[in-house]
């Protein structure tokens, strides 16, 4: 929105809020890295990205974040 110099959006909603924390984050790079070493292929053969590396450091500390999914046909 920022880019398009966009400051209002109408027709979309809310639809799902997740919790996430640092920790589901580490576990889940850790997963898709021993994936990676059994079966790159399902990987087209790139190692996969690290995610936790990429959350800020309030973030890190607070120890969560909240995604926030949002549907719905708009303008």
């Amino acid at each position: 929105m920022e880019t398009d110099d966009i400051e209002l959006l109408t027709g979309f909603f809310v639809s799902d809020v997740f919790y996430w924390t640092y920790q589901d984050t580490v576990n889940s790079d850790e997963r898709r890295v021993s994936e990676y070493q059994s079966n790159s292929g399902t990987f087209y053969y790139r190692q996969p990205e690290f995610y936790a590396s990429k959350w800020c450091d309030d973030a890190r500390k607070q120890g969560y974040i909240f995604i926030v999914n949002i549907a719905g046909y708009g303008k």
